[in-house]
């Protein structure tokens, strides 16, 4: 398998604020580049991406529209020019965004499928449902009494209890996710991840397993930079490296 490189560069401005993220390849040619656009109020406003990755250039964008009133924002995505999606978030007392609904749209501008989410008083997710014409789905979220996410249920019209998945997470004494496993309707194991972290608590490795695979695993490796950003992401097929990624960023 062959190994693949690229680069990446990412630009603030003065206040902290993402300006541009650029994508190179090995042969330092850019292919993918993003520009964010901000109002007076320092508000993201729309985010220009550009992509010739596949041979044909193609340009996202999204608008962002704020109700201070509802205290909502409303994000419009447009793949070439056709509006492909709409998110809705509100805004809670600490400035956090919360997603409540998502609408994405065919060719035609119609709603195919709509996904809403439902919150509990601490403000964590505990469902988020898909629906469509032709079918509709569900995950239900559990928390420990720490805060902390332990089981992810998805269920589905189509299948009948046990439910289709379950996924279950584990934690380390200083909160940091360790353990995740995902396993299928009779109790079989589907795929599980590992998380790694090295003494200044930042993810340097997540290992994954698919138990089909038998002894097979696939691996990410990071490398961080004095200010904790990570810099270098190594991509692993057992123990060969597949793609490797490296971004650049430039401090004021």
């Amino acid at each position: 398998m062959g190994q693949y490189t690229q680069y990446t560069e990412t630009i603030y401005n003065k206040r902290g604020n993402i300006l541009e993220i650029n994508i190179y390849n090995s042969k330092n040619i850019l292919f993918n580049k993003t520009l964010y656009h901000y109002d007076e109020k320092e508000k993201l406003i729309e985010i220009n991406s550009y992509d010739n990755s596949y041979q044909t250039t193609s340009h996202n964008t999204t608008f962002l529209k704020y109700d201070e009133i509802r205290n909502t924002i409303t994000e419009y995505v447009y793949e070439n020019d056709r509006l492909s999606q709409k998110n809705v978030y509100h805004i809670n007392k600490y400035k956090n965004k919360m997603k409540m609904k998502d609408e994405f749209y065919n060719t035609y501008g119609e709603v195919f499928l709509t996904t809403t989410y439902q919150y509990n008083n601490n403000e964590q997710i505990i469902e988020e449902k898909y629906s469509s014409n032709n079918f509709s789905s569900k995950y239900f979220y559990q928390y420990n009494e720490k805060g902390q996410l332990i089981e992810k249920i998805f269920e589905s019209e189509k299948t009948v209890r046990p439910p289709h998945k379950i996924t279950t997470y584990q934690y380390d004494k200083r909160g940091n996710k360790i353990k995740e496993n995902t396993y299928n309707s009779d109790g079989s194991l589907n795929f599980k991840l590992n998380y790694i972290y090295d003494k200044k608590e930042r993810l340097i490795e997540i290992k994954e397993y698919y138990p089909h695979y038998q002894n097979s695993f696939f691996k990410k490796t990071y490398e961080y930079d004095d200010k904790d950003n990570w810099i270098k992401q190594i991509e692993y097929h057992n123990n060969t490296a597949t793609a490797i990624t490296e971004r650049q960023i430039e401090y004021y």
